[in-house]
């Protein structure tokens, strides 16, 4: 049996149950009905739809344990996302390994080349890019120089790389 009464819980339960009168309310106005149906109705499926939260949670905690710690641990409305082209705190935005000849600074622990909002790169993609990468179906254009987009020789040559790092 799950535990009840957690922020997971309350915050599925409450959400259904606000909806649950909101709707309940709005169909009551639109039926003009007298008073006291408009403040019954809501009250009453308010608190049908929390039971039905609370059974809903039961449910996913028994099935889909991974869902309720999605809903503990979704991040709060305000400002938790990053706006286009910025990096959250921590993040280094591409790889850690410095290229011979490129021009990484690693007192400042960051590129010199500037990020942009990737313009360069194809139209769906949002990633911050560094200038100078240019990303097509067929292959990847950086500084000129042309690699076949295929990522399971990518992924070969990386793992070759790091290995010979190791020794």
């Amino acid at each position: 049996m799950p535990s009840f009464f957690t922020a997971a819980h309350l915050k599925l339960s409450l959400l259904l149950s606000i909806l649950g009168a909101l709707v309940a309310l709005i169909f009551t106005i639109l039926s003009d009905s007298g008073v006291v149906a408009l403040i019954a109705r809501p009250l009453v499926s308010a608190l049908l739809m929390f039971v039905l939260g609370s059974a809903l949670y039961a449910l996913l905690a028994k099935k889909v344990p991974e869902a309720i710690e999605v809903i503990e641990h979704a991040p709060d409305e305000g400002g938790a996302l990053p706006m286009e082209g910025e990096m959250p705190e921590g993040e280094t935005g591409g790889s850690e390994l410095a290229v011979e000849g490129s021009e990484y600074n690693e007192d400042s622990g960051s590129s010199m080349n500037d990020y942009d909002s990737g313009a360069s790169s194809s139209a769906s993609s949002n990633i911050p890019r560094k200038t100078g990468v240019q990303i097509g179906k067929e292959e990847i254009t950086v500084n000129g120089v042309r690699f076949k987009n295929q990522p399971e020789v990518m992924a070969e040559t990386i793992k070759q790389l790091l290995d010979q790092d190791k020794d």
